[in-house]
């Protein structure tokens, strides 16, 4: 049971790490970064972060208004993600629905051209280097190569995969596979320890106290864990700068 609390604890740090990170966004112009909300109603399975912008452009021009995350923290190494992975619920620990189904039921509300926003799981697990998946991952910006993908007929080896993927998902036809596929990026993320050094960095651009690292409580962790349960989940640059004075945290 205390393992259990612990690995949980973890996780809630992680995830509470990344959003600090992205709210730091707010305090640079270039980022384009208007809003992050922390647990996004309005994004379920893909809430845990939500960035939104203002005039913010992906590598191929495209408009995107807003990057929804799916923080999956890890304990330990002893796993990887595999193209079966993405459609097994186990692999999201839920009982019936598996991360591409969210990312289909996501991809139909908040883009439904694949455009509009991107979807991306963030965790620190690797793509198994022996698996189909990182043939058609890209490391330039975690999406998935659909030109890769497209290749071969449906005995191919990706043509296996399109087809298990179309089946899960209910769907008729390669291009309507594509169309839910292209908001979707795959990150890898740091340790949880390295992240909270990355965070200390971002937090002396921004003008907020970094924390020091021989602390061994993190006062951003337990910060995030007072707002979620104070009911206050977006915030804008404004919100982030009152707050930190209010809890004395600007440098």
């Amino acid at each position: 049971m205390a393992r259990a609390i612990a690995a949980r604890n973890q996780g809630d740090d992680y995830q509470a790490r990344w959003f600090w990170l992205q709210a730091c966004r707010l305090f640079s112009s270039h980022t384009k970064v208007i809003r992050v909300v922390y647990e996004d109603d309005s994004a379920k399975a893909f809430d845990d972060v939500v960035v939104y912008f203002d005039g913010m452009n992906d590598s191929n021009g495209n408009l995107v208004r807003a990057e929804y995350y799916q923080v999956k923290f890890h304990v330990t190494s002893n796993g990887a993600v595999t193209w079966q992975n993405l459609i097994e619920p186990d692999f999201i620990n839920a009982s019936s629905v598996s991360f591409l189904q969210r990312l289909k039921a996501a991809q139909e509300k908040h883009a439904p051209d694949g455009t509009e926003a991107h979807f991306i799981l963030y965790t620190p697990w690797i793509i198994h280097p022996d698996d189909l998946l990182g043939e058609i991952h890209s490391l330039g910006d975690g999406r998935l190569d659909w030109h890769r993908l497209a290749q071969g007929g449906a005995r191919s080896k990706f043509g296996k995969i399109r087809a298990a993927w179309r089946e899960h998902l209910d769907l008729a036809t390669d291009e309507q596979l594509r169309l839910v596929l292209r908001p979707l990026r795959i990150r890898r993320g740091p340790l949880l320890q390295e992240l909270g050094t990355k965070l200390n960095t971002a937090l002396s651009f921004a003008g907020l106290r970094p924390v020091d690292e021989s602390c061994l409580c993190h006062p951003y962790d337990d910060l995030t864990r007072k707002l979620l349960q104070s009911g206050r989940m977006s915030f804008t640059r404004t919100d982030i700068e009152t707050i930190c004075r209010q809890e004395n945290y600007p440098c």
